[in-house]
């Protein structure tokens, strides 16, 4: 009985510890470049994924509601891009969809000093009452229109989803060729 005491307390003691937890492993932003459209992505936002990265598609998902959030280029421009006549033809393109509302548009300063407009409209898409926010900027390098567009299913409140559109808009960068970039002249 003396030895099996001792025992006993020993496993007790060692039983109800805690057990000993890992560190949290550091996940390492993802980055992504897309010549065709001339920008990077310097980190894809938290809570999103890259779905499409071919040609001058790029496209991401995020990764607990649905949605898409994919890029688009406007031609390259003499004499400039006028962002105030684009964003103010958005309301007519809106309301052009089927079932198309225009809930409105709002300037907004980017992280690099320009300028850029949201646009926020509801429609129906195969059926599907949706929501699209459309970002319109000036592209990082070139004088063309850059459009940031995320789509997903109509809601009451859309603050969520402009507040992670923000966050993948600011981290656009210029792309930049490096003698490591597939299109790279050797």
């Amino acid at each position: 009985m003396r030895l099996l005491t001792p025992i006993l307390l020993l496993c007790a003691l060692f039983g109800c510890q805690k057990p000993v937890e890992e560190p949290p492993q550091s996940v390492e932003p993802q980055s992504v470049e897309n010549a065709a459209l001339g920008i990077s992505l310097a980190e894809i936002a938290a809570g999103f994924e890259l779905v499409t990265n071919e040609g001058s598609r790029l496209e991401l998902e995020p990764t607990e509601t649905e949605g898409r959030i994919w890029f688009e280029l406007g031609p390259v421009t003499e004499g400039g891009v006028n962002l105030v006549e684009i964003v103010n033809s958005q309301k007519e393109q809106f309301l052009a969809l089927p079932d198309g509302t225009f809930s409105g548009n709002r300037e907004l300063l980017m992280t690099d000093g320009r300028s850029a407009y949201y646009s926020r409209g509801q429609f129906s898409d195969a059926g599907e009452a949706v929501e699209e926010l459309r970002i319109s900027a000036l592209h990082p390098t070139q004088n063309r229109l850059l459009r940031v567009l995320y789509r997903y299913p109509q809601a009451d409140d859309s603050s969520d989803r402009l507040t992670d559109l923000l966050l993948i808009v600011g981290e656009i960068e210029p792309y930049e060729l490096t003698p490591e970039s597939p299109e790279a002249i050797e």
